[in-house]
């Protein structure tokens, strides 16, 4: 970036920086006509959805951690002390709680993923669903829950658009290995679902070895509205890691 661009920028950055929940004031009579509110009520300072969210599962001390799962997953977590090491995001100075920092990981292509492969590539699974009166990935989950836990040797790396931590590398792609002709649609879409399982360990994996020390994970998002079957599944692929 030049340097006239960027001091243009930096010009118009608030000169008062607001922790997330303070007052930043009151909501004008104009916009409360507008939205149907009533003058003059406090108006707090926002935050990043994922930040908000930690609120809202209550990951307010260190060692708890949000799973926020959806198109993409994140890994959000507060720290006592600060740490900046290759492969994390952060940590953040009082983004949440004051006095502590946020640590993050996340994957680009979780969900999307899973989404991509029933949109492109299940067309008969589509079909039973309708006659059946279920949705998709009803069929896919009862055949994926078939088949045993490794998808007999088929890989998937989720990096469909990237990968966001901990190589933090755009150029990344995504990877079906091992196929062999016995491999079905059952077998594709429970390797997808052990792909992005074993990309969330390898982020928890790179906060441990780090020093932070996960001893309760809460999680919310599309993920957790799957059926017990499926979210056992990323839970058993993680078993076969080393």
């Amino acid at each position: 970036m030049r340097p006239s661009v960027w001091a243009t920028h930096w010009r118009n950055i608030p000169s008062t920086v607001l922790d997330m929940g303070v007052v930043a004031g009151t909501l004008r009579a104009d916009v409360a006509a507008e939205l149907g509110l009533k003058a003059g009520i406090p108006v707090a300072e926002g935050g990043a959805d994922a930040f908000v969210a930690m609120l809202g599962l209550n990951v307010v001390r260190p060692g708890k951690v949000a799973f926020i799962t959806g198109s993409s997953h994140l890994v959000l977590g507060q720290s006592p002390q600060p740490f900046h090491v290759k492969g994390i995001f952060g940590t953040y100075t009082d983004a949440i709680v004051p006095g502590q920092q946020t640590v993050e990981g996340g994957q680009v292509s979780t969900g999307s993923v899973v989404k991509w492969f029933r949109d492109n590539f299940c067309g008969k699974e589509a079909q039973l669903a309708f006659e059946r009166g279920v949705d998709t990935y009803t069929i896919l989950n009862e055949l994926a829950s078939a088949v045993p836990i490794g998808s007999d040797g088929l890989i998937v790396l989720d990096y469909w658009q990237g990968n966001r931590t901990p190589y933090v590398d755009p150029e990344a792609r995504g990877i079906m290995r091992g196929f062999s002709l016995k491999h079905t649609t059952g077998h594709v879409f429970r390797a997808l679902l052990e792909g992005v399982a074993y990309g969330t360990e390898h982020i928890l994996r790179g906060f441990r070895e780090h020093g932070y020390v996960v001893d309760e994970m809460v999680g919310a998002g599309g993920a957790t509205r799957a059926s017990s079957g499926c979210r056992s599944m990323p839970t058993s692929a993680m078993s076969l890691l080393p």
